[in-house]
């Protein structure tokens, strides 16, 4: 996400909303990509595993 309002709110759904993620493939670059699963029972767009991992670590740990 290129403005910071997009990456903003990112931020916040993972580090507030997120209850667990889903692996669903590798991005183009090689990263694997994540959906993520909040706590109204959204489920959003891929998410690259560096994005959780530099804000819930814990979330990929349990996904292992």
């Amino acid at each position: 996400m290129s403005d910071g309002i997009g990456m903003m709110k990112l931020i916040e759904v993972i580090k507030k909303h997120t209850l667990s993620i889903e692996y669903c493939g590798r991005c183009e670059c090689g990263c694997n990509k994540y959906n993520l699963i909040t706590d109204d029972g959204l489920v959003y767009p891929p998410v690259h595993e560096e994005s959780i991992l530099n804000l819930k670590p814990d979330l990929l740990e349990v996904a292992e």
